[in-house]
């Protein structure tokens, strides 16, 4: 489903047995293409829980459902529902040669970001906060910055 609740015609969903798989988009054991009434169909699964991933251009369902609550029983037929929403890409970058703690929106999204690494992290559109605070102190700053569907936001 769309943001809006429509159907999500020609969205591309893809099917994970783990949640290590879904997390790395890797492993797929299926992929299917959302028909005019933004529906797939899995045939010949095995008893077991699933988790799925489904897009269509910059929207996606990573930060809604994306797994079954129990295992799927053999033979069924079981009907999910997922939105997939806008979502952007917040890009961290710490150029000091000692650790930074980014906050987003008042809450710790990385605890420790190492100096001269970066970190991504995708989320739904809007407006962000984002605190970089070194922990070694001397450096305490908040930028805002608008995330758009399909943007990178680097801080």
């Amino acid at each position: 489903m769309g943001s809006g609740g429509q159907a999500s015609v020609g969205a591309t969903v893809r099917l994970y047995v783990s949640l290590a798989d879904w997390q790395s988009g890797t492993g797929s054991i299926g992929t299917q293409i959302t028909d005019a009434s933004g529906s797939v169909t899995f045939s010949n699964l095995t008893s077991m829980k699933y988790y799925w991933y489904a897009s269509n251009g910059c929207r996606d369902n990573s930060s809604q459902s994306n797994t079954t609550s129990m295992p799927i029983p053999a033979g069924a037929t079981t009907n999910l529902t997922t939105w997939i929403t806008s979502t952007g890409t917040l890009k961290f970058v710490n150029n000091f040669s000692s650790a930074c703690r980014i906050d987003v929106n008042g809450i710790t999204l990385i605890p420790s970001l190492q100096g001269g690494f970066m970190a991504t992290q995708k989320m739904g559109t809007g407006v962000y906060d984002v605190r970089v605070v070194r922990l070694s102190g001397g450096y305490d700053q908040t930028f805002t910055g608008t995330l758009t569907c399909g943007s990178t936001l680097i801080t």
